[in-house]
């Protein structure tokens, strides 16, 4: 879950303590180095939400124009169902 948003039945933790319902991973962040919007990629796909059994990949869509570096951090959790 980004910054915003508030934890759900899924993905009850936080950053501190990143936790995931069995079958669920969450994305945890605590901070960034812009004002860009990411979101949860396949991997190979980007473009296409969501993660595979091949893991994940954070995309982001700067909201701004010109230097286009991007920095994120936090944490994951992932519980097999």
């Amino acid at each position: 879950m980004f910054k915003e948003q508030a934890p759900t039945t899924e993905c009850p933790g936080s950053p501190a303590e990143p936790t995931a319902a069995p079958g669920n991973l969450c994305v945890y962040e605590s901070g960034q180095s812009s004002d860009a919007t990411p979101t949860i990629d396949e991997p190979g796909h980007p473009g296409t939400q969501g993660a595979s059994r091949f893991g994940f990949l954070v995309a982001d869509a700067p909201g701004f124009k010109g230097d286009f570096s991007f920095g994120a951090w936090g944490s994951w959790a992932v519980t097999a169902p």
